[in-house]
């Protein structure tokens, strides 16, 4: 997982720093239990609401949340990927881990809507995302299939992350659909790369601090734990490869303010697929960069060069590898805490926290350090050469 130091803050303006405990809208604590049954609204019945709305009314919305998320001291982390690429995945495991890990001592909360009361999209923009903190967090640990994300405009899920006797900080993550940055492949009509949705695009220009942009980059765009078509999985990566260069170009064609202070993390998700059948399961669980990198460089190559030509600065482009859990075709495969796969795909979580609370806290002008604390043990290295010595050793 990361382990460059987020790039500083160096954009025009200053960033906002977080407002005193005082001053704060007040926060929704992230409960499990939701305020209404689910056969009364579904996250999916809540999108089509947004046909009511006419351009008019999305045509700033980009605009009026770069706004709104800078008076306030957020921090966006905006998540790039194509369909079963592991977006929605990473943010339920993320969130998932502050919620049911008592031991990480953070506390964390849906704050109030970005938007003011007054904005017409304010009240569907929260809706998403309380009933994605609410319901789907609710199903993914209980080990529910979760559908693909289906929205018909992006939203952002504003969380107020408290870690104990550590600066708070409020991280705002942008979810939307996959299809939006596929390659158009089998449309000669149509440029190959889409154009960044205008509500995208305006935020990305506007926000005048620094942004995290996480990129998906999955070991297998397959289910994990179920037997597919390879030949399929190659042309879905190369789909994913694809999709992050057109993300790269966008970027590039507007963005202008703080962008030597982003960040552009490469995620090579389903970092599980990588052991399904590895006889030592946590050992070989565990990442390795070089065979991180290895399989980046070999399945990821243009979308590599597009994220060194716009992440110049040192450390503002890393590549790491993520596991969100063990997801298979039905839901996330429940494991004993104290399993030592299950910890393994815990330290995924927390370096991923960790990266992103460094990069909340620099963006208001506070020196970086870790959340969470992580104990310290022996590298897979030096647990290897052990099992070697106990194998000849006959212990």
């Amino acid at each position: 997982m990361p382990t460059d130091e987020p790039a500083p803050f160096t954009g025009g303006n200053e960033p906002k720093r977080l407002p005193p405990a005082t001053d704060r809208p007040p926060a929704l604590p992230l409960s499990a239990d939701a305020n209404e049954s689910a056969n009364q609204r579904s996250p999916a019945g809540a999108a089509t609401e947004t046909a009511e709305y006419s351009s008019d009314q999305t045509r700033n919305l980009g605009y009026d949340l770069a706004m709104a998320m800078a008076d306030q001291g957020f921090h966006p982390v905006v998540l790039f990927g194509t369909n079963s690429s592991g977006k929605t995945s990473l943010l339920l495991s993320l969130i998932t881990a502050l919620k049911t890990r008592p031991r990480l001592r953070t506390g964390i909360a849906l704050s109030a809507p970005i938007l003011s009361s007054k904005h017409g999209l304010s009240a569907f923009q929260h809706r998403q995302a309380k009933d994605f903190v609410d319901r789907k967090v609710l199903a993914f640990k209980n080990g529910e299939k979760i559908p693909k994300t289906n929205v018909k405009l992006p939203f952002f899920i504003p969380l107020e992350i408290t870690p104990h006797e550590k600066p708070p900080v409020r991280l705002a993550f942008m979810e939307g659909n996959g299809e939006w940055y596929s390659p158009r492949r089998d449309d000669a009509d149509q440029e190959l790369f889409p154009e960044f949705r205008p509500e995208l695009e305006n935020f990305v220009s506007s926000f005048p601090g620094p942004i995290t942009f996480l990129y998906m980059a999955p070991r297998t765009q397959l289910v994990v734990y179920k037997e597919q078509d390879p030949a399929h999985d190659t042309d879905e990566i190369q789909s994913a490869d694809l999709a992050i260069v057109g993300v790269c170009r966008a970027y590039n064609a507007c963005r202008t303010n703080s962008r030597d202070a982003d960040k552009h993390m490469m995620l090579v998700t389903k970092w599980d697929a990588h052991s399904v059948r590895a006889a030592d399961r946590a050992e070989e669980l565990e990442e390795d960069l070089s065979q991180v990198i290895e399989f980046a460089e070999n399945h990821y190559p243009e979308s590599i060069a597009a994220l060194r030509d716009i992440g110049r600065a040192s450390g503002q482009f890393t590549i790491n590898a993520y596991c969100a859990g063990l997801i298979t075709d039905k839901g996330l495969r429940r494991l004993p805490p104290n399993d030592s796969v299950a910890q393994i795909i815990d330290s995924y979580h927390d370096r991923l926290w960790n990266a992103l609370y460094k990069r909340a806290l620099m963006s208001q002008g506070l020196p970086a350090r870790d959340m969470i604390e992580r104990p310290k043990g022996p590298p897979a290295i030096v647990q290897a050469f052990k099992r070697i010595l106990n194998f000849m050793s006959g212990s």
